[in-house]
């Protein structure tokens, strides 16, 4: 995938995000290689964010792998092959609830960090507003390159 698109991408073939590309919505694919921006959540047997890749959204996949430089802008969750189908089939990513597993839940040495669950769901809202804020400014940046061009264009078109 390359560059700027909305929209979800539902694939039963490997998904590539090449640097620069920018997509605006889910993505469901058996692998799923970030070079570039995804602003929505992804459902993948493997995810790879290369350098410079970023996820704005929540992460299910069964193997992720997050080169230096790679970011994820989200909640992470496990997705075993039963899970993958079933969103798979339903074509529908599930939202990440924040809250979802309590501090109890978790192993001793995963204790260090805990938060309420207003400060969970206020943290998911930032996230989600500074990922929309990135998509509106990259489209934006296209819109205002394109205008600019057609104006030239046309100034040219007038000193001939």
């Amino acid at each position: 995938m390359s560059g700027y698109r909305v929209g979800d991408i539902q694939l039963d073939e490997p998904v590539s995000v090449l640097p620069q590309a920018h997509i605006v919505g889910n993505i469901i694919a058996p692998r799923l290689r970030v070079a570039g921006m995804v602003y929505g959540s992804t459902a993948a047997h493997d995810t790879i964010i290369l350098k410079d890749g970023q996820i704005w959204g929540d992460v299910h996949t069964g193997r992720l792998e997050v080169a230096a430089g790679g970011r994820v802008q989200g909640w992470v969750s496990s997705l075993d092959s039963a899970d993958y189908q079933r969103i798979r089939e339903e074509g529908v990513v599930p939202a990440i609830e924040p809250g979802a597993a309590t501090a109890q839940d978790l192993p001793a040495n995963g204790r260090s960090v805990t938060r309420s669950d207003a400060q969970n769901t206020l943290l998911r809202r930032l996230q989600d507003e500074a990922a929309s804020a990135l998509a509106a400014r990259v489209e934006l940046e296209q819109t205002f390159d394109k205008r600019l061009q057609e104006v030239a264009g046309e100034t040219t078109a007038r000193l001939a």
